[in-house]
């Protein structure tokens, strides 16, 4: 048995944040994979479950998986845009950016 998977909390403003860029036609496609494996880590899914859900990899799964629970975002600050405001924490480019 492996070990337990980490527990995600999301806040209801977060979740629905999530939850509409996953609904948007303007998405990118992996924007919204990234969203749906936030989410559904946060209902308790264990990754195997998440990586049949959703199509991933089981690394990228474990990744973000990691990454959301590191904190609220993992970029230092949001990038330029609309769109980087609003989702900081799910894209990758902007980690490590500076305020």
């Amino acid at each position: 048995m492996g070990k337990p998977a980490i527990a995600i909390e999301l806040s209801a403003a977060k979740r629905r944040e999530l939850e509409s860029l996953v609904r948007r036609r303007k998405t990118s496609q992996g924007l919204a994979r990234r969203a749906r494996i936030v989410l559904a880590a946060a209902e308790g899914l264990e990754n195997k479950a998440i990586v049949e859900a959703v199509g991933a990899d089981a690394n990228t799964v474990g990744k973000w998986r990691r990454r959301r629970h590191v904190g609220p975002c993992v970029a230092n600050g949001p990038g330029p845009g609309p769109l980087a405001r609003m989702t900081g924490c799910l894209r990758p480019e902007a980690a490590g950016r500076e305020k």
